[in-house]
């Protein structure tokens, strides 16, 4: 079967498949009278027929791989040999006068073997040129998008008014349903104004739409001069904590901006003082006085280098309610007071990465370094050892030509060798910097994404787009670095390689008589090759060497069927613990057993497959719902469904899924999902997983009261036999586990039944229990 009529076949499958589908949605409709076997049997001719389009497309491409490598091999090949042979026979054909003798035809095949290397290259060129129109396009599309306009948001408003909203209809995108219909409300300036509802209700929706996040479609915004400062958390307990002077505390940090606090806490990769001035000019004074407002003096005090401690990407190395509060600094200290150390529910968010590893560093590794790796690395051994080969090839040509050409070969391959290992130490260095410059550019680009609504609340767009421009400029400089030294090496080797082919032309001439004309053009001819492969040889090694730069204290035992709830203060540790349990923080010290298996003697893999974790920060793909919940399709719909129903999501994809049911798109990082919507499809993903330990981080700080205690059930009802350890957000939700776990800077304090720590009443416990009103 060749290719087009492979090709004949696809279309033709293409053609009847869609005539199946049709006849089977007709046969599921309401109220068709076919009988049920049709049902079956067109089940079996659309199961028939997407076998033989494997068989069909598996043929296809197999066919159209070796036709390529067929036509770059002809193309690299005839121009050596056939295209020499051709040309002569033809020359030879064309008069009787024409004689081919060896100057003409040593001439012709160095003019052949010039044109060889273009010519094998030519495909990956033109590859290339598509790679590059396409992301030409893709750029020109994005650049030609329409910019966010802000210009039907008043920055005056009524008297007394901080902000205002009449009439308002906004959407997401201009050309997207409205979220928020009719929308008319005041915020009085001076006032706590507490935004409620259920999860999906559009509360956070609301705050964007003041922020200018959303498109206006009709009615009008305006927000005063003055200031406004948004929290977005819709749950907890509001108070005020350690400031008398409240109103002359706001006066003195509020500066005309818009303060936004996020309900996931955004914190970029800068020391803990970055993070709290926010670009703001360092004040002794004002800064102590919000430090103690946001009660952030403990936790400084635990901290290795206090507030100049290096925080990792996202805050790996803070707690979720750190995070939060942090984030609360820098929006001025009116919304510090709103968002306290003492209220009863933060929502805590950002899934933390392993250790101190830099997030651009990662992403840097997960993209050039593994494109390097699978691609460049192997094209570069592949050239090196086919230059070798051929360079091989040729110096035994010589020596067989002339004994003597052993002396200058040694000479010349001592000295390739010399400068390769003096340009290799230096090219792996630029590589290497050039590869850690890089990082930033993925790090600040990520946390200018994830923070992209603070950025543009607190007018630091400017600010951001300046900093991007000196981390590219700075890996533009070992860029531009490492090319000036490919060009010096280039013109060091063609140098010499043209020496060489110079002292071949005078020994040729010097020695004329002693070797007849063709053995004297051969010699040139492979003289002008040797130093073409040579040159490409050490640069293919450079490469190589430069590409491989790419490649380069609780011990608690668990009785399986325990619920076991851990709690404490913000900054104990409680996270760390789950870090550790899935070894994203591996053990200093000590041992981590399950089943009484030490974990760091089973694969990452292995290990992390047979635990589910709910973690602060629900995590979703873009895709469909259903490959969201089962990506590798390990369960039917049915199933699907029943753990929607579980997890209370199955009314809202039904009315919301535009009839697409599983299918309904979600977008990147789940954005069309609420907070709390995001975490009940997390809770919907481990309920289909069923394995035999689940951890729960702080899993429903994101969903009201009601929700919560339907998770609850959930979780009780549907994990009988599992371990179930959670970080508890709400005392009340663990007071019916097994045990319960009391942390501490990093340790074990109390451990125990619910019922036994409240009975200490000068415990750890019984204190926090007693904070959030659950004792007397």
């Amino acid at each position: 079967m060749n290719v087009q009529l492979c090709r004949i076949v696809l279309l033709l499958y293409h053609f009847v498949y869609l005539r199946y589908w049709k006849y089977l949605l007709k046969f599921l409709q309401e109220g068709s009278n076919e009988p049920t076997w049709h049902g079956y049997f067109y089940t079996a001719l659309m199961l028939l027929a997407q076998c033989l389009e494997v068989l069909i497309m598996q043929r296809y491409f197999r066919l159209v791989t070796v036709l390529g490598m067929h036509i770059r091999t002809a193309i690299t090949c005839a121009v050596y040999k056939k295209v020499s042979m051709s040309t002569f026979g033809v020359y030879n054909t064309i008069s009787k006068e024409n004689i081919l003798d060896p100057q003409k035809a040593f001439v012709s095949l160095t003019l052949f073997n010039i044109l060889r290397f273009p010519l094998f290259m030519f495909p990956a060129v033109a590859s290339s040129l598509v790679q590059t129109f396409v992301s030409i396009r893709r750029l020109d599309a994005f650049l030609r998008r329409t910019e966010l306009s802000q210009d039907s948001f008043s920055r005056e408003s009524a008297p007394g008014i901080a902000a205002a909203i009449e009439c308002g209809v906004f959407a997401w995108d201009s050309d997207d349903e409205p979220v928020l219909k009719n929308i008319s409300i005041q915020f009085p300036e001076g006032q706590l104004t507490a935004i409620v509802g259920t999860v999906g209700s559009g509360k956070s929706s609301l705050l964007h739409a003041l922020l200018a996040d959303m498109e206006l479609c009709s009615g009008r915004v305006s927000v005063s001069e003055c200031g406004l400062a948004h929290d977005d958390a819709s749950i907890g307990a509001v108070v005020r904590v350690g400031i008398d002077n409240f109103n002359e505390l706001i006066a003195s940090v509020l500066d005309g901006t818009i303060a936004y606090v996020p309900q996931e806490p955004w914190i970029f990769n800068a020391t803990l003082r970055d993070n709290v001035l926010f670009t703001r000019p360092f004040e002794p004074e004002k800064y102590e006085l919000v430090i103690r407002a946001c009660g952030l003096g403990p936790d400084l005090a635990t901290l290795p280098h206090g507030d100049l401690t290096e925080i990792g990407d996202k805050g790996i190395n803070l707690s979720g309610g750190q995070k939060q509060r942090v984030r609360s600094d820098v929006s001025s200290a009116a919304s510090d007071l709103l968002d306290g150390p003492e209220a009863q529910a933060i929502y805590e968010s950002l899934v933390s990465l392993p250790g101190d590893t830099n997030q651009g560093r990662i992403i840097n590794r997960f993209s050039q370094d593994v494109a390097t790796v699978d691609v460049a690395l192997v094209l570069s051994m592949q050239n090196a050892l086919r230059c070798l080969i051929q360079c091989t090839l040729t110096l035994g040509m010589a020596c067989a030509v002339n004994a003597w050409s052993i002396v200058p070969i040694f000479c010349l391959t001592v000295f390739y060798v010399s400068i390769l290992n003096i340009y290799v130490s230096n090219s792996r260095q630029l590589k290497r910097i050039e590869s850690v410059t890089r990082s930033p550019i993925f790090s600040h680009f990520s946390e200018t994404l994830t923070g992209v609504n603070c950025i543009r609340a607190y007018g630091l767009t400017g600010k951001y787009t300046q900093i991007n421009e000196c981390r590219l400029d700075t890996n533009n400089r070992a860029t531009y670095t490492g090319i000036i030294s490919q060009r010096w090496l280039a013109v060091l080797l063609e140098s010499v390689g043209n020496s060489v082919v110079l002292c071949v032309a005078l020994f040729a001439v010097s020695a004329r008589g002693q070797f007849s004309a063709g053995l004297t053009g051969l010699i040139i001819s492979y003289a002008l090759s040797l130093s073409q492969s040579l040159n490409f040889f050490v640069r293919m090694m450079a490469e190589l060497e430069s590409n491989i730069v790419c490649v380069e204290r609780i011990d608690e035992y668990s009785r399986i069927e325990q619920e076991i709830g851990i709690v404490g203060r913000t900054g104990s540790g409680k996270s760390s613990l789950v870090m550790a349990l899935f070894r994203m923080l591996e053990a200093t010290e000590g041992q981590i057993k399950i089943d009484g298996i030490d974990i760091s003697k089973v694969g990452l893999h292995d290990l992390r497959n047979r635990l589910t974790l709910i973690p602060q920060d629900p995590v979703l793909f873009s895709g469909t719902l259903r490959f969201n919940l089962d990506p590798f399709g390990e369960h039917s719909d049915g199933q699907l469904w029943d753990a929607l129903e579980l997890a209370h999501m199955k009314g809202f994809v039904s009315e919301a899924g535009s009839g697409l049911g599983l299918d309904m798109v979600i977008s990147e990082g789940g954005s069309n999902f609420s907070m709390g919507q995001r975490q009940l499809v997390c809770l919907a993903r481990a309920l289909l997983r069923r394995t035999r330990i689940l951890v729960l981080d702080e899993a429903t700080a994101a969903v009201d009261p009601i929700t919560d205690n339907l998770i609850q059930t959930t979780i009780r009802t549907s994990f009988p036999q599992c371990t179930v350890l959670t970080i508890a957000h709400r005392l009340n939700t663990i007071l019916d586990y097994d045990r319960v776990v009391v942390m501490h800077a990093g340790q074990i304090i109390e451990t125990g039944s619910p019922c036994e720590l409240l009975q200490k009443k000068d415990g750890n416990f019984y204190a926090l229990a007693k904070d959030a009103h659950l004792v007397k």
